[in-house]
């Protein structure tokens, strides 16, 4: 039923808030004055950190319900001492979670929630608020939703089945010889259409990012996955996906991949993961040309800004060109774009990180760690639009 989904999703929020509520007066006296730092922004993902930088939020309230569980559950051990939470109240807000992924999932694909999964939802919703100790009232708004569920599925299954029987009718029926008929069937031509070079290519969404004569999308859903080290190591790591699209049926997808226990040598990587129905000629971008992601210092974190050129139509590879080459080939001003899209500088390296090795000429964006934005942008920049 579509009425349970905008049923649920209004007690959704209402348990957004009194989770946050419940945060607000617990973390101050488990973090101190330095709560919001410790025991907020250093326990959400890299792209949550990134968000709430970029739009300077500093109150819980303007938290998202994701963010508020990964708060909640960060700092469960603290929590659970001082609130003196069972270990089910960590499953039941677990469970939460998972609601809330899976009525993105129902509201994006029009699909219905049956008063079965909807009473399951509210049971544990109820659950974990009275943990919490929720409101009197959004746990009676709860119970009520419950119950509404209870009696449709007992009137629902209330109701007897009438089956109709038939008696079974045994006839004669005569032959009758069929003479075949061969028409000639007008053949009709059906011109394909294309859509950006590809019959099949999905649409590009409204919005996102104007870079040049591209347009970067995301950042999408983050992810738990295993990022390929420069030193052969595989590292569990934050997977951020994003699009690029562009003309011609440019349709890239690519991925801003931070490790979660980074080094100084590396902290993450930008590369590309499909051309989807792009034309075949950017295969050479798939899975190579990746750029690294290094720390800085003072939360600060760099990339290497390397072009990359097909000579004579060869496979692409990278080519170190300087700013100003960068600019009187491609018509960008790689300095002032990237610092409006959130950079901290853009310059060479040995002006940025003070570089005395051979490398120190290579151009390089200087960026607040935990930004998936930048490097994103930075890689379309650097990677692709130097090849169109």
């Amino acid at each position: 039923m579509t009425e349970n989904i905008s049923l649920l999703q209004k007690i959704m929020r209402l348990a957004t808030q009194d989770l946050c509520r419940f945060l607000d007066q617990q973390l101050p006296s488990i973090g101190g004055d330095g709560w919001w730092e410790t025991h907020v922004y250093r326990q959400l993902s890299y792209s949550q950190q990134g968000y709430i930088r970029t739009k300077g939020i500093d109150d819980l309230s303007k938290l998202d319900l994701a963010a508020l569980l990964r708060v909640f559950d960060r700092n469960w051990g603290e929590l659970s001492f001082t609130a003196k939470l069972s270990s089910e109240a960590r499953t039941h807000f677990k469970e939460i979670a998972d609601i809330r992924n899976q009525m993105a999932h129902l509201a994006a694909e029009g699909e219905e929630l049956s008063d079965v999964d909807a009473y399951r939802f509210y049971d544990t919703i109820k659950r974990a608020m009275t943990a919490i100790r929720a409101d009197a009232e959004v746990l009676k708004q709860i119970q009520n939703e419950a119950q509404a569920c209870l009696l449709r599925m007992s009137s629902a299954s209330s109701k007897p089945e009438i089956i109709t029987v038939e008696k079974e009718v045994v006839r004669e029926v005569p032959v009758e010889v069929i003479k075949e008929v061969i028409r000639e069937v007008p053949v009709q031509v059906i011109r394909e259409v294309r859509v950006h070079g590809s019959p099949s290519v999905e649409r590009e969404p409204e919005g996102g990012l104007l870079i040049g004569k591209l347009r970067l999308h995301g950042p999408g859903e983050e992810q738990s996955g295993k990022l390929a080290g420069f030193d052969g190591n595989d590292a569990d790591a934050a997977l951020i996906p994003w699009t690029v699209y562009g003309d011609g049926g440019l349709h890239i997808s690519i991925q801003v991949a931070m490790i979660d226990e980074g080094t100084a040598n590396e902290v993450g990587q930008v590369v590309c993961t499909s051309r989807n129905q792009s034309p075949q000629i950017w295969d050479d971008v798939v899975q190579r040309l990746r750029i690294g992601i290094r720390d800085a210092g003072e939360g600060q974190w760099i990339m290497d800004l390397r072009s990359v050129e097909r000579p004579g139509g060869a496979r692409a590879g990278r080519k170190v060109w300087s700013l100003s080459q960068y600019q009187s080939k491609t018509g960008i001003n790689l300095q002032q774009t990237l610092k409006q899209l959130g950079a901290i500088a853009v310059d060479t390296r040995a002006a940025l990180i003070d570089d005395k090795s051979r490398n120190r000429n290579i151009p390089a964006v200087l960026f607040h760690s935990g930004d998936a934005q930048v490097p994103a942008a930075a890689w379309v920049l650097a990677t692709l639009m130097p090849l169109l």
